[in-house]
């Protein structure tokens, strides 16, 4: 009994999935500190077809099935926004691939998946790395994130925005078993260029303009100074903190100052309390 250990796990290799969206691996995650937001966990869904990753929060586990809708709601939308004129059927998901955990198995989410005829494959227990596509995603996605909370200098609290901006840059970066492309040209087409000019250093300090509309007289200043929080999906614009006001807007026209010193000399204009009025 003494020398029992784990049987060897051979892992299964090819893309069990012929179209987009088919074939999802969803996986877990949470932070000891809570977020800005309040959120104190990520959901992760990953299409296999693409490795295109999509990341929500929650602040409690029992949300996985709402969150899993406002999921596929996100995703029609995006799709409406990237592609334009395309309908994409109600129950695109054949397959949901997960762990056995409780937010998953509850009696109304199973119920769910099998009225929409989604087949739910949960893993063995303690078997993590039966899940792990969704587990190999996760500890890319977290890593990265770690580090852009490290690199900027921003409070822990800022780990949902660091981890919205980690999924984006991973949606674009090349991945293994894709041929050089990217989950994000491999979803919308080999046409989508990646434009590397457009990815900044999370949490630099930036400058958003402001409208002439909105500016207080001749001699206003132009641009408030901001820090940078990532991107807005299907937006095609960046999303940002106003270190006056401590509130989230998104712009398109900004101006970033990735090498003027580190965003250290924003904290103290933007305070302990950071909120989320966007």
């Amino acid at each position: 009994m003494g020398k029992m250990h784990k049987l060897p796990f051979k892992s299964r290799t090819g893309n069990r999935a012929t179209r987009p969206l088919q074939f999802i691996h969803s996986d877990v995650g949470g932070m000891v500190n809570p977020s800005r937001q309040g959120f104190r966990y990520w959901i992760t869904f990953l299409d296999e077809h693409n490795r295109f990753l999509w990341v929500l929060f929650m602040k409690h586990k029992s949300e996985a099935q709402d969150t899993y809708n406002r999921w596929k709601a996100d995703v029609q939308a995006y799709f409406q926004e990237e592609v334009g004129d395309i309908s994409l059927s109600p129950n695109f998901v054949q397959f949901l691939r997960t762990d056995n955990g409780g937010e998953y198995t509850s009696k109304a989410f199973e119920a769910q998946l099998r009225k929409e005829g989604v087949l739910h494959e949960t893993t063995a227990a303690d078997t993590p790395e039966q899940n792990g596509m969704a587990e190999r995603v996760n500890q890319t996605l977290v890593n990265l994130t770690v580090a852009m909370l490290i690199e900027s200098g921003l409070p822990k609290s800022f780990w949902v925005d660091a981890m919205q901006t980690a999924a984006y840059v991973i949606c674009r970066s090349p991945a293994k078993g894709l041929k050089g492309k990217t989950p994000y040209q491999t979803l919308f087409g080999e046409q989508r260029k990646i434009d590397v000019s457009l990815f900044h250093p999370f949490g630099c300090p930036a400058y958003a303009l402001i409208p002439k509309d909105q500016r207080q007289g001749k001699f206003a200043p132009k641009g408030r100074k901001c820090i940078f929080l990532g991107y807005e999906y299907g937006k095609q614009a960046y999303r940002l903190m106003d270190v006056t006001t401590r509130r989230v807007f998104s712009s398109r026209h900004v101006q970033f100052n990735e090498n003027g010193g580190p965003p250290a000399e924003f904290l103290n204009e933007l305070g302990p309390e950071p909120v989320d009025n966007a």
